[in-house]
């Protein structure tokens, strides 16, 4: 992925210097969008695999992965960030971007709630892994616009 590591060794070298936002973004909407494993190994002609025995492995690749990796409440809640009252809700993923922004769940369950201050997602937990749907029309349709 060498145009991938071009562009990160950009961003690198104006880490430490006034130039970071503007450099990061201008190039980081530049890079393309590929999972590691598909564009590196696809392309690998000598691969070799060694065992990893017990070796404990999250691919945390959607919201409601996180379920398995963070501490939860009593009732089964993640709050990220939040000041955040319940009355009858279990099994909650809340994340904000504000986190004196009070957010109120009453008698909900499987949901996760995604405030970023623009925009406001609620999903249930069993769709969770539609979101990147979502966001690809979002992006369709900002395109579109412009």
């Amino acid at each position: 992925m060498p145009d991938l590591m071009t562009k990160l060794e950009v961003i690198q070298q104006s880490w430490d210097t006034s130039m970071k936002t503007e450099i990061l973004n201008k190039i980081w909407p530049q890079i393309q969008i590929e999972t590691i494993d598909y564009g590196i190994m696809e392309g690998a002609e000598n691969v070799a695999m060694l065992p990893a025995n017990n070796l404990e492995w999250s691919d945390v690749g959607s919201w409601d992965s996180l379920f398995d990796l963070l501490n939860r409440d009593e009732n089964g809640n993640i709050f990220i960030n939040t000041a955040h009252k319940e009355l009858n809700s279990q099994n909650l993923l809340i994340y904000s971007e504000d986190s004196s922004r009070l957010i109120v769940t009453i008698g909900v369950e499987n949901l996760i709630l995604v405030d970023t201050g623009d925009v406001l997602l609620v999903c249930d937990k069993e769709h969770a892994q539609d979101v990147r749907h979502i966001v690809n029309k979002l992006k369709d349709e900002k395109s579109s616009l412009l």
